[in-house]
């Protein structure tokens, strides 16, 4: 069964049972989204493991088989992280921007942080 870890391990950002943002490598470190694209390339920093889109688990099975409460954070194992928060910052205003004004991408999006030439 899942563990479900309650958080990502490069930023520490909340990752509930049910969020579409977590993703997971096959020994399930976790991380966000924005984290796995973002600063890691898809790639588990821990194994070199694909991430992908973790399952949620139903809400009604959560009581019987509740998600871990174990955070695990390893932000040096993370490329980047100071970037990555002002990544993450710049993209969410212009997620904001971006449903006002269909179309414009944000500069984040086009960043490789810690990539390997």
């Amino acid at each position: 069964m899942l563990q479900l870890r309650p958080g990502c391990e490069c930023c520490d950002r909340d990752l509930p049972p049910d969020s579409p943002e977590a993703v997971i490598c096959s020994f399930e470190c976790t991380f966000c989204r924005t984290c796995a694209e973002t600063v890691l390339g898809g790639r588990c920093p821990n194994c070199g493991g694909e991430l992908v889109a973790r399952p949620r688990r139903p809400a009604e099975k959560l009581a019987k088989f509740p998600p871990s409460s174990e955070r695990v954070h390893k932000p040096s194992g993370c490329r980047g992280v100071a970037a990555l928060v002002v990544a993450c910052a710049v993209s969410l205003v212009w997620s904001y921007a971006a449903e006002a004004q269909p179309g414009r991408v944000c500069p984040a999006d086009r960043l490789s942080v810690g990539a390997s030439a």
